[in-house]
């Protein structure tokens, strides 16, 4: 595939090591990096909470980054990043854990748009915890690749997929597979956004479904009962290819 895909992230993110190696996998240039800052150690912990130990194992050293420069700003939004971003001249840009809300004036700078991964079923699923309200439901859990607008999860789909969840898998296992889940497809749908070749305002923006807002403890204790206990389960459907939603 070629292509200009430049990566936003933070340097200690630890999801950025599986994008450039997925990405990487799945034939995707990734031509640069962007960090902006670094996670809290508060933001760490919380991830910690969630995610499996040994998915903290993996650093930039597992791809081949040795041909990937690196640039650092203070923000992704900021005038010297977007003076960046327009030198860089990149087919897309993807979220690959930036702490910033991107403006308008930073997605529409690269020649598709800005693609993003979100942990959710959209349009039914928006907003935030969308994984542990989807199990608080008895729904499937999955991954939604679309492009970003300044509207929160209403963006233009790419690709979508329901991630198969055996009886047994506990919180932190579920939590861990569904980032591995969402990345890959993230891969299938900046190829389908190259296959398209159109800009993002070209094409149909969902503003339908829920936006959920963070689960509270109680549900979330709920989540932890349901899946520890083996209660929970999801499967892919008939269909379980990735779904051709443009």
């Amino acid at each position: 595939m070629k292509g200009n895909v430049v990566l936003l992230s933070m340097w200690n993110n630890p999801d950025l090591p599986y994008y450039v190696s997925f990405c990487q996998e799945a034939k995707i240039p990734v031509s640069a990096i962007v960090c902006s800052g670094a996670l809290k150690e508060h933001d760490l912990a919380i991830l910690r909470q969630r995610l499996e130990p040994e998915y903290f194992d993996r650093d930039l050293l597992h791809g081949n980054i040795e041909s990937i420069p690196f640039y650092f700003v203070q923000s992704h939004n900021n005038a010297a990043a977007r003076t960046l971003f327009k030198s860089l001249k990149p087919d897309v840009l993807v979220n690959a854990g930036t702490p910033n809300i991107l403006k308008g004036a930073v997605l529409n700078i690269p020649r598709l748009g800005v693609i993003n991964s979100h942990p959710g079923l959209m349009p039914d699923y928006r907003g935030c915890t969308n994984v542990e309200w989807a199990i608080y439901n008895d729904d499937p859990v999955g991954s939604t690749c679309h492009f970003m607008t300044e509207a929160i999860d209403q963006g233009p789909v790419l690709a979508q997929k329901i991630m198969a969840v055996p009886r047994g898998w506990g919180y932190r296992k579920i939590r861990t597979e569904v980032v591995y889940h969402g990345i890959r497809v993230l891969t299938q749908g900046i190829k389908k956004a190259f296959l398209i070749n159109k800009n993002y305002r070209q094409l149909t923006v969902s503003d339908t479904g829920t936006y959920y807002k963070v689960i509270d403890q109680a549900r979330m204790q709920e989540v932890i009962k349901k899946t520890e206990s083996g209660q929970y389960t999801s499967s892919v459907h008939s269909k379980g290819e990735y779904c051709e939603v443009l």
